[in-house]
């Protein structure tokens, strides 16, 4: 019958789909996403990520504030890392 709604009980695996999109002087938006289980997985994800980019140079960072903004499958932001330097008048 249409309009029937099954509700299904999370299981302990339950995983939510987290989007890290960066802020680096234009806006990089993450279209995929990948799944983890909680917030604490996705701030570890995050920190490690927004770290290995920025010292890869992956990002043409200028210095300006770089940011990486995390957000859930329904668009809510969860968690930011922002990153910013100052040459102290060099």
């Amino acid at each position: 019958m249409l309009g029937t709604v099954r509700r299904v009980p999370l299981s302990r695996e339950h995983t939510v789909r987290y989007f890290f999109h960066v802020m680096n002087g234009e806006a990089v938006f993450d279209e995929v996403g990948s799944e983890h289980p909680d917030l604490d997985a996705v701030r570890r994800e995050a920190i490690v990520s927004a770290g290995s980019m920025l010292s890869d140079g992956d990002q043409n960072w200028n210095g300006k504030e770089w940011q990486m903004i995390v957000a859930d499958d329904s668009g809510k932001i969860v968690f930011g890392v922002r990153v910013s330097t100052d040459r102290h008048g060099l």
